[in-house]
């Protein structure tokens, strides 16, 4: 007890103590029998002790909500106990590192909040279960003990499956998102929502014959065309897969027993993207997606993902780019996705040499304009005159020019990004597209808006795919993996931990 008087002691005073302070320190409590600073001694221990139960608020990626705000400590909505408040504190330090991929337990302290021995404690808690693993400090300059390296366990995955109309690509992705294997089955666009199911579900049982012992799979996250509706998204509506409200993660459950999520792969690529890539300190982001099925687009606005009353806000593909052109699902001509097509630019690049080599993709007129036509329509659709290839590129450009500005006036973004055919339109002529993001001719109203390519390249909307299958986890870690669920006693209920293999086995690398 006296080394802890002495360092309270010098702690508190600089110079000389002044007179009488000595005796009022050591004056001893008439019910306790302690003094005054063994009273604060015990304070300071029970401070650190609930210390590891206070809550952090956690900002969650999904609708509406900042994806890439760190966690804080005050919070709205305090957790009803200690065990909640633990629960939250677990689920927050997980999530720093799920975001951070690796990390030394001095910015986890920073980044939380809260004191170092709770982050030791909380790591080495989230270490228990099998989530993540301290390593050997860096090497740096600094004077003091280096503190440990944290990242999560390379055996705790997501499956990640993407649907188009090419067929489906499914994935598994650590904690940080880094995928570790993947693999492209084919499929005509008529196969349905069930079927896919069933398919999906055999190449998981495939994926898993490869996995080490002891790996886990904790949630599935489906990027896909089309609009997701309903309370928990879980309808899917996609024309160009001829899906119409089809529960396609209720179907994914019962065919894999691994509980699954599906959100618009928009959606998830502008989230995925502001968390680890282009995005990441930009608040104010417009992303287009072009696929073989048509375009997605999907927009940040003040860090925010907006979505709308049913999900279909800033949905850029219904967007009147051509009056009079081709007829679109939704009833309307001229639509964005039906004139600028994926088939339409790879062809017109290939035809002038822009391409090294003609991709699978350009092969097929697979575009919305073929599935949507009417086989008798009384209104025409307007005719093109015969073009050149540099001339329908220039069309191209033009139609795209609309809906950029339409962008630009109703969201005023500092990012644009361009993914899929449309990053090939990008590297044709940048200086196209940008002029038609200047609204002003005004120098000091000119909008500065940077024109770019996803930084997570073509595994964008994989990695935002398995960032949804983790989000179960990511909520509450203890009940995922330690068989604890919300509500639990958890004093009476010891935890059972995920059993790693090699609990000190170094994350895998992507193949």
């Amino acid at each position: 007890m006296g080394t802890h008087i002495s360092s309270l002691m010098n702690n508190t005073f600089s110079g000389k103590m002044p007179r009488g302070v000595f005796a009022t320190l050591m004056r001893k409590d008439p019910q306790s029998g302690e003094c005054s600073v063994a009273n604060l001694a015990r304070g300071e221990r029970a401070q650190r002790r609930t210390d590891s139960r206070r809550p952090i608020h956690r900002a969650f990626w999904h609708d509406g909500i900042n994806p890439r705000r760190e966690p804080e400590m005050t919070s709205t909505r305090p957790a009803a106990n200690a065990d909640g408040m633990r629960r939250h504190n677990l689920a927050a330090v997980l999530e720093i590192i799920h975001r951070r991929r690796q990390l030394s337990r001095t910015e986890i302290t920073r980044a939380s909040g809260l004191s170092r021995s709770s982050i030791k404690g909380l790591v080495a808690e989230l270490e228990t279960l099998g989530l993540c693993f301290e390593s050997e400090p860096l090497a740096n300059n600094r004077s003091g003990r280096p503190s440990p390296m944290v990242q999560p366990r390379p055996d705790v995955l997501s499956v990640a499956v993407m649907r188009d109309a090419n067929g489906i690509t499914v994935a598994l992705a650590t904690l940080g998102a880094k995928i570790v294997w993947r693999r492209a089955v084919p499929l005509p666009r008529n196969v349905s929502a069930r079927d896919t199911a069933d398919i999906v579900a055999t190449t998981i049982a495939e994926a898993r014959q490869e996995l080490p012992a002891g790996a886990v799979l904790v949630g599935i996250g489906v990027a896909t065309p089309g609009f997701v509706t309903g309370d928990n998204h879980e309808f899917v509506s996609a024309s160009s897969l001829g899906w119409d409200a089809e529960p396609f993660a209720r179907y994914l459950t019962e065919a894999t027993g691994i509980p699954a999520e599906t959100r618009y792969d928009g959606h998830l690529g502008v989230l995925a993207e502001s968390i680890w890539g282009a995005g990441l300190d930009r608040k104010n982001v417009v992303y287009f997606y072009g696929g073989p099925g048509g375009i997605g687009t999907a927009v940040l606005v003040g860090g925010h993902l907006l979505t709308g009353n049913t999900g279909i806000a800033a949905s850029f593909a219904h967007a009147t780019v051509r009056p009079g052109g081709g007829r679109c699902w939704c009833g309307a001509r001229g639509c964005f996705q039906v004139e600028v097509t994926q088939y339409d630019i790879l062809q017109a690049l290939g035809e002038i040499g822009a391409l090294p080599e003609l991709p699978p993709e350009a092969a097929e007129d697979r575009s919305p304009r073929t599935v949507y036509a009417p086989p008798h329509d009384d209104d025409p659709v307007l005719p093109e005159p015969p073009q050149s290839p540099h001339e329908r590129l220039e069309s191209y450009l033009s139609r795209t020019g609309a809906a950029l500005r339409a962008a630009v006036i109703a969201y005023d973004p500092e990012l644009i990004l361009f993914d899929g055919f449309f990053s090939h339109l990008l590297a044709y002529d940048p200086d196209a597209l940008a002029s038609y993001c200047v609204i002003s001719s005004f120098d000091s109203m000119r909008q500065r808006v940077e024109l770019g390519t996803p930084a997570l390249g073509p595994d964008l909307l994989l990695l935002g795919a398995a960032d949804l299958g983790f989000r179960r986890l990511l909520a509450d870690p203890l009940g995922v993996i330690g068989g604890q669920p919300a509500g639990t006693d958890t004093t009476a209920n010891p935890v059972t931990p995920h059993t790693p293999a090699n609990p000190t086995a170094p994350a895998a690398e992507p193949r």
